[in-house]
């Protein structure tokens, strides 16, 4: 796993899991953006900057995991 982060855009595209981000998919919410990628919500949301009571995500938003 690189730091940088330059590597990792063809996995990415693909909503991929084996680099450090993810792409939301279509209908997700932060529970099943988790559960997908095997981090708790509360890393999730730390890892972004959300907040869990005023957050939004969008299709396509790429979200660290790592």
């Amino acid at each position: 796993t690189t730091n940088n982060g330059t590597t990792n855009n063809q996995t990415n595209q693909n909503a991929n899991t084996e680099g450090d981000y993810t792409l939301v998919r279509d209908g997700e919410g932060p529970n099943q953006v988790a559960a997908r990628t095997g981090v708790s919500v509360d890393t999730l949301f730390q890892l972004n900057g959300l907040d869990p009571n005023n957050y939004m995500l969008y299709p396509g938003q790429q979200l660290r995991i790592r």
